[in-house]
């Protein structure tokens, strides 16, 4: 809702104060609100997934892990943001660019590039991908891994529940996904 004020003043020189003050006024709060952007919505491929969920890796494949704390991480896109939903956290991310590098990888940029995202398929049915996340920040970089599938496609995947009813338990522990 916008909410505009309009201030009166009055002069005894025949209104000329007030026709110039009323175009200083104008001129101002259009430039106000010209300052403000409106995001741009990014075109996401629709043979591109827009919900995830992580995979954990076990000697005999990947599976879909339910830990004792928290949840098992997500990351879901529409076309302004990207959010990644941790184990225990979730941020939101604005899309700046969504780019199809080949038929089995795709590059997404957020936050004025301080997030940067490579997603490259690992099989030919598309039920697992590989996403590299890259975090620039003024202090450092990190990257981090991980083997998502689209949830659509999540019930093709052992599921292993870790309940704790009572109390916290220690959670499952499982193989890198560096060599996928």
């Amino acid at each position: 809702m916008k909410t505009i004020a309009y201030i009166s003043v009055t002069t005894d020189v025949s209104g000329n104060f007030m026709r110039h003050f009323n175009a200083i006024l104008i001129f101002v709060l259009f430039s106000f609100v010209s300052s403000f952007e409106i995001a741009d919505e990014i075109k996401i491929s629709k043979r591109f997934p827009k919900s995830w969920t992580q995979l954990s890796k076990t000697q005999n494949g990947f599976v879909v892990y339910d830990p004792c704390d928290g949840s098992t991480p997500t990351i879901k896109l529409n076309n302004f943001f990207l959010s990644i939903n941790g184990q225990h956290e979730s941020k939101e991310h604005s899309i700046e660019k969504f780019t199809r590098l080949s038929d089995s990888s795709y590059h997404i940029t957020c936050d004025n590039s301080e997030l940067s995202i490579v997603v490259k398929w690992l099989d030919r049915s598309k039920s697992k991908a590989l996403w590299t996340i890259k975090l620039n920040n003024s202090l450092s970089t990190h990257i981090y891994k991980m083997v998502m599938c689209p949830t659509i496609l999540s019930h093709k995947f052992r599921f292993i529940d870790n309940p704790c009813s009572t109390e916290k338990i220690g959670e499952e522990e499982f193989l890198s996904v560096e060599n996928h």
